[in-house]
């Protein structure tokens, strides 16, 4: 019977390689599957020496108003608003006529607070809250003593003094021009104008710029193929628009479409920030704008922009020639250098951009106004005598002109550090952690692998100019054996090298037998199926013998 254990053996050999294959093919097919591993970036820090990325600050905090569909006549109206914590928030309600009802201002104590402005007579009301210090505003309607009429609460405006504000009016039918009338002030301020509706949409939006409001030419205007004419100011003001509320009525072929009212609140302008950009030459200033970074030192081959984030002072300020100093009302932008020189005229700025909440001044690659190695003192300032001042409000900041070629223009990213597990389970993901670093002054990709047993996982990663970014890479261990196993990982001709331990660190490398079934307490391939077989061979190979031996 000595052969029967040999054709055994054998046959439980065949059954476990067999086995092996099939857990080979499943595992060949997992590695597959997470062979596209997937990178997670980090945000990016900036280097410690520059601000790598231009951060929004205060420009987006959310608002939200919620009040009840109906209130009782004697049931007090509660309004809940939800923002940021600790920020100030102004509520006005208005009734059908479009007169102001109530007015409260409230701190958030927490990202969410209602407040109860009592019993209300009945009719139709629409409450606009305001974030005053970011100047977002959102508004609802409601019903006391029965449901709200649709169409007959005005909407209404709330904007700081200095801003431009935009009123959309819709025309009915056939109708091309409409009479709009601002009035407020106890009857100091009344302008009327005739709207113009020439592009045919049926819409016709209003600006108003209460900065110019009360002196020199009427300050309305439209956008776009439409128009305002006829536009005459009664009396002008003695300064500029007072706070307070102006209510605004629009006629058309003599029938009242909408009455509003437009509230300027009168806030302190303060300028948030100030920022100096360098960027490349590109086809247009707006594509060299969106490629900027954060610098303190400027190459002439590059564009220099200048970005003064503000509160208030939009409509006060069309052009670099309202960056001077030319009077008690203006703000004034200076460049001066600190060597004594006279200082940068803002008229040979090649670039301006003007929009509520931020002006962009620019200055193109080998501009005129600059001088090589000149250290330049950058300062927005509100004059004191400004009627919407918030004290000496100002910012300063510095940059230096260089020579082209002074600092690297070109992506330069090394590889800072890795972050490597020092065991994984058998078959398990390995979780690496690359910080990357780039020391020039543009954004660039580069290649990041991690390398064992001769596997490669790779990803391209973006990182910014002056800026570090951490990236996550998972490379699958299913494909490499078991045991103490080398990793490389590589970046742009960087490359830093470890050990890891893969499931089991006393393995030689070779193949192994794994643990018993959990079903059957069984060896991997001498399964209930693999012993039946290896049974049913040793069977037929006895009858085979017996027959011969008859």
């Amino acid at each position: 019977m000595r052969w029967a254990w040999v054709v055994l053996a054998a046959t439980i050999l065949a059954a476990t390689a067999l086995a092996g294959a099939t857990g080979g093919v499943a595992a060949a097919s997992d590695a597959t599957a997470t062979l596209d591993s997937t990178v997670t970036l980090h945000p990016t820090d900036a280097l410690d020496s520059t601000d790598a990325l231009d951060r929004p600050r205060d420009e987006a905090h959310g608002v939200a108003v919620e009040t009840n569909a109906t209130y009782a006549p004697d049931e007090p109206v509660t309004v809940t608003v939800t923002g940021q914590e600790r920020s100030l928030y102004a509520l006005y309600v208005y009734d059908a006529n479009g007169t102001r009802q109530a007015t409260k201002r409230v701190s958030l104590e927490s990202d969410e607070e209602t407040v109860s402005f009592g019993a209300l007579p009945p009719g139709s009301y629409r409450v606009v809250v305001v974030a005053v210090n970011v100047g977002e505003q959102v508004s609802t309607t409601f019903g006391v003593g029965g449901a709200y009429e649709p169409g007959v609460v005005p909407e209404v405006t709330v904007d700081q003094p200095a801003d431009v504000i935009s009123v959309p009016i819709s025309l009915p039918n056939g109708t091309t021009r409409a009479t709009v009338t601002i009035a407020g002030d106890r009857g100091r301020y009344r302008v009327t104008a005739t709207v113009v509706d020439r592009d045919g949409d049926g819409e016709v939006v209003l600006d108003w710029n209460t900065f110019y409001a009360g002196r020199g030419k009427v300050a309305l205007r439209t956008p776009g193929e439409d128009a305002v004419v006829d536009a005459t100011r009664e009396r002008d003001l003695d300064g500029f628009l007072r706070e307070g509320e102006y209510h605004l009525t629009v006629l058309a072929n003599g029938t009242v479409l909408d009455r509003g009212a437009v509230v300027v609140d009168l806030e302190p302008l303060y300028t948030g920030r100030m920022d100096v950009f360098e960027a490349p030459a590109a086809e247009s200033p707006e594509a060299s704008f969106d490629q900027r970074v954060s610098t303190g030192q400027v190459e002439t081959d590059e564009w220099l922009f200048i970005v003064v984030h503000t509160q208030g002072v939009f409509g006060a300020v069309n052009a670099t020639r309202d960056l001077r100093s030319v009077g008690p009302d203006q703000v004034v932008l200076s460049i001066t250098p600190e060597n004594g020189d006279g200082g940068v005229r803002l008229t040979a700025a090649d670039y301006v951009d003007v929009e509520e909440g931020r002006i962009v001044v620019g200055f193109a690659p080998g501009s005129d106004a600059l001088a090589i190695d000149t250290q330049y003192d950058v300062d927005f300032r509100i004059m004191r005598a400004h009627p919407y001042r918030a004290g000496d409000e100002g910012m300063n900041v510095n940059v230096r002109v260089v020579a082209a070629g002074t600092e690297p223009d070109r992506p330069v990213v090394e590889l800072e550090s890795v972050d490597a597990p020092e065991s994984v389970p058998a078959d398990g993901p390995a979780n690496f952690t690359v910080t990357l670093v780039n020391r020039g002054e543009r954004t660039g990709s580069v290649p990041v692998s991690v390398t064992i047993g001769g596997h490669v996982t790779e990803r391209e990663v973006v990182v910014p100019g002056n800026g570090r970014t951490v990236v996550d890479l998972s490379f699958d261990t299913s494909r490499v054996l078991e045991g103490s196993r080398q990793y490389v990982v590589s970046v742009n001709g960087s490359r830093e090298t470890g050990t890891l331990v893969v499931g089991d660190a006393d393995a030689d490398g070779g193949p192994t037998l794994g643990d018993r079934s959990d079903e059957d307490g069984s060896l991997p391939g001498f399964g209930p199926v693999a012993a039946g077989v290896a049974l049913a061979v040793v069977v037929l190979a006895a009858q085979r013998r017996n027959r011969s031996s008859n």
